[in-house]
């Protein structure tokens, strides 16, 4: 099997004066060929597909107000994709294209020496949305209504002094779904009702650096309408995507400590209460409880002259599978060491260990579980000019 892929991407930026213009066009090829099942040396094409992705984004920043201590931004972004695919030795030949815009802006307000109010406001609309799907010999044309969405934020902070403060912060989201998530590619089959998901967020917190430690303490909740999640029940050769509703309330402490010039730690636990209410998994409308309710992340850094280290591990408690009949599953552990020895500006030898305790956990499962790659680990020379 080969999976030969190009990419070719153009990116410019200008910053001068409170301008910020970034342009950018992008374009990838993709094939995968499989040997013929006789046993000639001759492949043939699987799945082919092949992209072109056009960005502009333009704004501008004003200092205004008493002082000029008020910032107004104001700015716009396109977006153009299109895609031709064709998978299974041709048997689904497709093409689709889709153009985004929205228009924004942000006011950051100076009430006082210790408080700003900043104001997010975001319309977005994705037009021109269209595709055709060529599946044995039969033609399908789509062509899905205009979508748009007014996603707003406010956000207050307030700073007791230099050393600690508080924000408060609610808005709205929005995510368009995949031209390959909604048309299909390969073994991704097409969803054509497939919707963007829409949610609803809040998160209040406090931060306070004392000495060498900076804590961070923050109370969240959310919630999102027509999530995108993937349906792995035949995955690989068979992936669906569908759209559920997803909620979560929590609390995230976290500490950084710095114990001296070369040594630092990061600590930090996540309780909360992942939810999701989906009539296709669980076959009613009501809420129930998927993924981990606590997670225990920690590190430990090392940098000296050539030498650095870091040592990484992340515990996942009380784990919920997204599968209705499974439900309760073993802990996530994972653990990863990385280091490097750099004996020159422009030469860097690296190792990262991953999986250290050489686990077989569960990561993601439907009907089928799938499980941590055990024990690995990669080693490499660096070199930049």
């Amino acid at each position: 099997m080969t999976t030969p892929t190009k990419t070719i991407i153009f990116y410019l930026n200008y910053d001068k004066a409170g301008w910020k213009v970034t342009a950018a066009y992008g374009t990838q090829e993709k094939q995968t060929d499989y040997t013929r099942p006789t046993g000639k040396d001759k492949n043939y094409t699987y799945a082919w597909r092949k992209g072109h992705n056009t960005n502009l984004n333009v704004q501008k920043q004003f200092n205004i107000g008493k002082n000029k201590k008020d910032k107004f931004l104001i700015g716009a972004s396109y977006q153009r994709e299109d895609m031709n695919t064709y998978s299974y030795s041709g048997t689904r030949d497709s093409n689709f294209k889709r153009n985004n815009y929205s228009v924004y802006l942000s006011y950051d307000w100076a009430m006082n020496d210790k408080s700003n109010l900043i104001v997010n406001m975001r319309q977005t609309w994705a037009t021109g949305i269209e595709g055709s799907q060529t599946s044995k010999g039969k033609t399908t044309v789509t062509k899905n209504d205009n979508m748009n969405k007014f996603t707003p934020e406010l956000e207050f902070i307030h700073r007791f002094n230099d050393r600690s403060s508080l924000y408060a912060k609610a808005g709205k989201s929005f995510r368009m779904p995949n031209l390959t998530q909604i048309f299909g590619t390969g073994s991704i089959n097409p969803s054509l009702d497939l919707k963007p998901e829409n949610g609803t967020h809040y998160e209040i917190g406090y931060k306070l650096n004392e000495g060498n430690r900076a804590w961070r303490l923050s109370v969240f909740n959310f919630k999102i309408k027509d999530a995108l999640e993937a349906d792995l029940t035949k995955y690989p050769l068979d992936i669906s995507y569908y759209n559920t509703n997803i909620r979560n309330t929590g609390v995230e402490l976290a500490v950084n400590i710095k114990h001296n010039e070369n040594l630092s730690t990061n600590w930090g636990i996540v309780y909360h209460n992942p939810q999701q209410q989906s009539e296709k998994e669980y076959g009613d409308n009501a809420w129930h409880n998927y993924y981990g309710r606590y997670q225990l992340i920690g590190g430990v850094n090392y940098d000296k002259n050539k030498f650095s280290g870091a040592l990484k591990v992340n515990f996942v408690g009380d784990r919920t599978s997204q599968n209705a009949e499974q439900r309760h599953i073993r802990p996530q552990f994972f653990t990863n060491l990385h280091l490097s020895y750099a004996p020159e500006k422009n030469h860097k030898f690296f190792l990262h260990l991953n999986n250290i305790l050489d686990r077989r956990d569960i990561t993601t499962n439907s009907s089928t579980n799938y499980y941590t790659l055990g024990r690995n680990f990669m080693a490499g020379y660096e070199f930049s000019f």
